[in-house]
């Protein structure tokens, strides 16, 4: 019966203790087009299939071609074994350098829109 009573009690202390010495972390939802360019600075580009794995909030870098122009400003970007969402301002690209089958490399933040993730592109470079 002495068993019984102590060991309930030292996990529950293991168990506290170990709560309360957990440091909360703080992120953040949003960054800055600035603040997003300079935490992609050193990141090396990563494929679609592996940016749509990455959680919400993730700050990527990766090389793809426009697909297709879904709405004004989302464009579906490709690589070859996925696609992925992109929010392009009009005004980080000159009107009419985006269009089917430019390969682009993109530097954005990960967000989750109506349940698809998309890219809110911060900067992006055209490549050959």
């Amino acid at each position: 019966m002495f068993k019984n009573l102590i060991l309930p009690i030292i996990l529950i202390s293991f168990s506290s203790s170990t709560v309360l010495a957990a440091s909360s972390i703080v992120e953040k939802d949003q960054y800055s087009r600035d603040e997003v360019k300079a935490l992609a600075l050193h990141k090396k580009p990563i494929s679609v299939l592996k940016a749509s794995r990455l959680p919400v909030g993730s700050i990527i870098k990766l090389n793809a071609k426009i697909d297709y122009v879904l709405d004004d400003n989302v464009y579906v970007l490709k690589d070859h074994f996925k696609i992925i969402y992109a929010y392009i301002d009009p005004s980080l690209a000159p009107y009419g350098s985006l269009y089917s089958g430019v390969k682009l490399q993109v530097v954005g933040q990960q967000t989750e829109k109506d349940g698809k993730l998309i890219i809110n592109v911060a900067q992006l470079k055209s490549i050959s």
